[in-house]
């Protein structure tokens, strides 16, 4: 399925989480695949704060 892959250009090494804008990831770059059900969850899933029908894969948990 597709993926996203979102790199840090200004050199802070933060991110901001795609599915809650409100928190940051310490990296260069993140990628997150939209999963088994094929739609975009924003880099949410079960592991962090999704319920049962986001399941995107992401590098970061």
């Amino acid at each position: 399925n597709r993926y996203v892959i979102l790199i840090n250009t200004d050199f802070s090494d933060q991110i901001k989480h795609p599915a809650n804008t409100s928190k940051t990831l310490a990296a260069k770059a993140i990628i997150y695949s939209w999963g088994p059900n094929g739609k975009s969850d924003d880099g949410a899933n079960e592991l962090y704060g999704g319920d049962q029908g986001t399941d995107d894969v992401t590098s970061w948990d």
